[in-house]
């Protein structure tokens, strides 16, 4: 079927004689706004173009002369919906600073327990990993949640904790002090 088959075998709306004036008023805003042209809004209410034509010459509806509302509309609609977002980032960044406050509070005081217990560093190796993965999993949670925002993750070192624990052989940590 082609395009003139298909359009020939849809019904055309009922011609219409007349607008109502809030037909009329309607029809002014979507030629105003670039909308719609004068040749679609007479196909959409129904009515010649030629009527459309004097009837919007008559109320004085330019084609496009109102485009600047909707354009301003729209800017603030997108500076309203920027500053939102910036608000939501800011609000996101702290939480991902609080909870790398957490991870570090969590790590000194595991640190803090060793020395006063009298414990080697190492004997922390399982809470460092647990650590450790927490870190990883804040670092992802992040990423994920700056790409929803469309922005670049920043450096992971900026705002997270790295504590690596290994143990050391007593040679090793003899020459450090030496």
């Amino acid at each position: 079927m082609t395009a003139n088959e298909t359009m020939k075998s849809e019904p055309a709306p009922a011609r219409q004689t007349r607008l109502t004036p809030a037909q009329w008023a309607q029809a002014k805003a979507l030629l105003e706004t670039g909308q719609m042209t004068k040749a679609g809004l007479a196909r959409k209410f129904g009515i010649s173009r030629q009527s459309m034509s004097e009837g919007m010459n008559k109320r004085g509806a330019i084609y496009g002369s109102r485009c600047h509302v909707v354009e301003e509309a729209c800017i603030e609609g997108l500076k309203d919906d920027a500053a939102r977002r910036a608000e939501e980032i800011v609000a996101l960044r702290e939480k991902q600073l609080k909870a790398t406050e957490l991870l570090h509070r969590l790590q000194m005081k595991a640190m803090a327990d060793a020395v006063r217990d009298d414990r080697p560093l190492s004997s922390l190796l399982s809470e460092a990993a647990a650590i450790s993965l927490l870190i990883k999993n804040q670092r992802l949670i992040r990423q994920q949640l700056w790409g929803l925002y469309g922005l670049r993750d920043q450096p992971a070192t900026a705002d997270t904790v790295e504590f690596v624990v290994s143990e050391r052989p007593a040679a090793s940590i003899g020459d450090r002090h030496a």
